[in-house]
């Protein structure tokens, strides 16, 4: 039977909220988000290995914060950009994976129930992605602001983590594709000609 392996994003270095250190390393309630996050793949039933993907200058630290979760968890080194550092996770996972859970070490609310509903449909359909439906009217606009299009909002979600993949799905998806500008998993396999649910 195959295996289904959970990847965490870890590797950031939290430019984005211009912070000193990595945003993962801030503690909620006496945990840090990262902690959390892995915390809820390690115990979930249906995952049987998580690689945390971290910075180079980072791996001491995350080593020491998860060692309490042991044998399910493996570590590898990421590269400057999520594309790569996701790629290089998928590179080390074991022979008989046979899907992949891709998840933002930031997000540490996610629940059993979501990961669970994620294998599920992955199951079903082949990939599939979490998301929930746009609210807001969205505007497609030219390089000057101006408006050109108003999506119809009923076709528009707001994709989130996980992501689940076929690992030789995606694994053939990033191997072949144009890796540049991808900004979630579910593009590069989209790039490929895969469908995500």
């Amino acid at each position: 039977m195959s295996r289904i392996c959970a990847i965490i994003a870890a590797a950031g270095s939290g430019s984005r909220m211009q912070m000193a250190c990595n945003k993962l390393f801030i503690e909620l309630d006496g945990k840090s988000l990262l902690q959390r996050t892995v915390e809820q793949f390690v115990k979930h039933p249906l995952i049987d290995l998580v690689t945390v993907v971290h910075a180079e200058q980072d791996g001491e630290p995350v080593r020491r914060q998860l060692a309490e979760y042991g044998e399910k968890l493996q570590f590898v080194v990421g590269g400057t950009q999520r594309y790569e550092s996701v790629y290089q996770a998928l590179l080390v996972q074991p022979a008989d994976c046979g899907m992949v859970l891709i998840h933002d070490g930031a997000r540490p609310f996610v629940t059993d129930d979501l990961i669970a509903s994620c294998v599920e449909s992955c199951r079903e359909y082949g990939n599939a992605v979490a998301g929930v439906p746009v609210k807001d009217t969205i505007k497609r606009c030219d390089e000057n602001t101006f408006v050109e299009q108003t999506p119809d909002r009923r076709f528009l979600w707001s994709v989130q983590t996980p992501q689940t993949f076929l690992y030789k799905d995606i694994l053939s998806a990033y191997r072949s594709v144009d890796l540049i500008g991808v900004t979630d998993d579910a593009s590069v396999l989209e790039r490929a000609g895969g469908r995500v649910k």
